[in-house]
């Protein structure tokens, strides 16, 4: 009868764990749009939850500069983030001019010591801050300068408003 009892037990325990065990969730890590793919570092589920400020102006931006550059404030810690996120974004929004617009956009990175006069006033300038360099939140925004800002609390945080950003311009 114990044994009975036993195999009914370990039977009802194998049976719950099978009945709640749910179906992992599936994220989407890709964008196919003119002709390649655009792969994110995130679930573009979740870079979607990132807040824009200015998304329209930011779009418009993007869609009529004719030279960007990126810029960064130097920090040990930060620079590993800005080279992850900064080349990221490179890749997505160069791709994005040749296949999805057709021209060659002149892009650049400098540190922001070194972004020139004519830079300031003839670029499309976006910043990476990241959570010792200037970041008070994770999100894109314009700031009062027309540049794009894009920061992030800490390094994940900064990747994903990176792929925020490159949604602005690869989504319908």
């Amino acid at each position: 009868m114990k044994q009975y009892l036993m195999i009914l037990i370990i039977g009802l325990v194998v049976s719950a764990g099978c009945i709640s065990q749910q179906e992992p969730e599936k994220y989407t890590y890709v964008i196919k749009k003119h002709g390649i793919e655009y792969i994110f570092s995130n679930p573009i589920e979740n870079a979607s939850l990132i807040p824009v400020i200015n998304e329209t102006e930011i779009l418009n931006e993007i869609l009529t500069t004719t030279k960007v550059r990126m810029t960064f404030e130097s920090h040990e810690v930060d620079n590993i983030a800005f080279q992850l996120a900064g080349v990221d974004t490179s890749s997505k929004l160069s791709h994005f001019y040749v296949y999805g617009q057709g021209r060659f956009v002149d892009m650049g990175a400098e540190e922001l010591i070194n972004l020139t006069e004519d830079d300031k006033a003839n670029a499309t300038i976006i910043q990476l801050k990241g959570p010792n360099t200037g970041a008070t939140d994770t999100s894109v925004y314009l700031d009062q300068n027309g540049w794009i800002i894009i920061q992030g609390t800490h390094q994940k945080n900064l990747t994903l408003a990176a792929d925020r950003f490159a949604l602005i311009y690869l989504r319908d």
